[in-house]
Formats: structure tokens, sequence, C-alpha cells
């Protein structure tokens, strides 16, 4: 009669554990930057809807701006604070384009005229664009790592990426 000796187990649950913990880590640090680039989307997309019914809207009554000139139009520094208000996030970019047929005058952060109501008059198409730049950290550099060893292009050279959304309409 052959005897079966059964081998050694102590240490299997330890090794388990370590290869489970790993697993379960990388898994929650590849959702986190995910979870912040649809987080990002969301407030960029319900910032640019509510700002852009505010960029072509007309005040009912005339205010005074700082150059002494009466208007019922937004200022790109009113309809920015607008923007990051209504996304509860100051770091959002805005950008508004205002086409008076094939003219248009692109306003953002840089111009000289941000402090002045836009350019629009009735019938005149606003576009408006906010994004926002999400740090992808460890899932950034994983898909660059992976994009190298394939032979590819880094998808993320900068380990972020911008979200952004666009909307138009035109001033009433």
């Amino acid at each position: 009669m052959t005897r079966v000796r059964r081998g050694d187990d102590r240490g299997i649950a330890a090794l388990e554990m370590g290869i489970l913990t790993s697993v379960l880590l990388l898994v929650a640090f590849g959702a986190l930057p995910l979870y912040s680039m649809l987080r990002a989307s969301q407030e960029v997309s319900k910032s640019t809807a509510a700002t852009l019914r505010y960029a072509t809207s007309v005040a009912s009554n005339a205010r005074r701006n700082s150059d002494g000139s009466l208007s019922r139009r937004p200022t790109f520094d009113e309809i920015q604070r607008f923007a990051r208000d209504a996304a509860g996030d100051s770091s959002l970019a805005v950008t508004v384009t205002v086409c008076k047929g094939a003219t248009c005058t692109e306003i953002d952060e840089t111009s000289a005229n941000r402090a002045r109501p836009i350019p629009a008059a009735a019938g005149d198409e606003v576009t408006l664009r906010v994004s926002k730049t999400v740090d992808l950290s460890v899932l950034g550099r994983v898909a660059n790592a992976a994009a190298n060893l394939t032979g590819g292009d880094s998808p993320f050279p900068e380990n972020d990426t911008t979200v952004a959304s666009t909307a138009s309409a035109r001033e009433e």
C-alpha cells in the first residue's frame, strides 16, 4: 500500500491575498481617473447648457459698463463666472465665439475686450466652449506604456486629457 503525502499548504493564503490585493489596487487606481473624467464631463456639459442660455439672453434693464456705455448683454467675465459657478469648479476654461455671418470674434481669458459686453446682436450665432483638464495619474501612465509596447504614440503625453463641451445658439 502506497501512502500519498500531502504537500504543505501554509503560505498559500498569503500568496492568494497578495495577488488579489494587487489586482484590486490596479482596478481601484484605474477607476478613479475614469470617475474623474466622467464627473468632469458631467460638470462641463451641465455648465455649457446653462451658460449658453445666460450668454444669449438679453437683460430687461440696461446697465452701465466700465467705459460708461449702457448694455443689456453680459460680458465675457460674467459669462465665465456664471459657467464656473454652474459647475462649481473654478478651473474651467471658457471660450465664447460670436459669428456675424462669415466674420467670427473669439473671446477668452486673454482677450483685451473681455470686460466689455459680448459683441452680439439679434440673429448672430454664439458658440460657447467649456473645457476642463483631468489628470489621469496611473491610468494615463498604463495607457502610455501599453501604447509604447505596441509601437504606437502615447495617447496622453502630458498624462492628462481635456474634457470639453461646445454648444451654439442664435442670439435673442
